[in-house]
């Protein structure tokens, strides 16, 4: 599924080309537009504030599936909570998280979205000390995904320090579909 050891399953994305009728050289020009989008924050929700060791701790979530979808929203809660993402393409998707393990800092996520599919997805730290999470996962017709979750996720994409143009390459290609 994807090229990388998959040590998460969390809620939505991983690498596939699906170039359909698109030139190589459009590319760039997706990839500009998109992490131009992101890193102003647009997309993501505002009203959201990481509060650790709360219940209500709400920090952004981005997701991207190997169809092209764009899922942005957020995920409540501490050591477990909820989940509510939206796609680019009006797609919703909520469901559950938890954390499995404190000492090895995993843990799984379901959802389900409303275009019927299913998800599951397991996740890890990337940035334990800011409590910052990837994970991978795949939905019910076998669509595989990654995605990003932590307080710090604005300021980790405007930065490019989630590489999103490595690791979701086709995020950046569907934005022009």
């Amino acid at each position: 599924m994807s090229f990388l050891l998959r040590s998460t399953r969390f809620c939505l994305a991983s690498i596939a080309f699906i170039l359909g009728g698109l030139s190589l050289t459009t590319a760039p020009v997706a990839a500009q537009t998109v992490l131009a989008k992101t890193q102003t924050g647009s997309i993501f929700p505002k009203n959201c504030k990481a509060q650790p060791g709360r219940s209500d701790s709400c920090t952004l979530v981005l997701a991207c599936m190997d169809d092209g979808n764009i899922f942005v929203g957020t995920a409540t809660g501490w050591l477990r909570g909820d989940l509510s993402v939206r796609s680019d393409r009006g797609t919703s998707c909520s469901g559950s998280w938890f954390i499995q393990n404190t000492n090895s800092n995993h843990g799984q996520a379901g959802f389900e979205c409303s275009d019927g599919r299913a998800g599951q997805a397991q996740f890890s730290y990337f940035d334990a000390a800011t409590s910052s999470v990837w994970g991978d996962g795949e939905l019910s017709d076998g669509t595989p995904f990654r995605a990003w979750t932590g307080p710090h996720l604005r300021r980790f994409v405007k930065n490019n320090r989630l590489d999103v143009t490595t690791f979701c390459p086709t995020l950046l290609l569907g934005a022009i579909n």
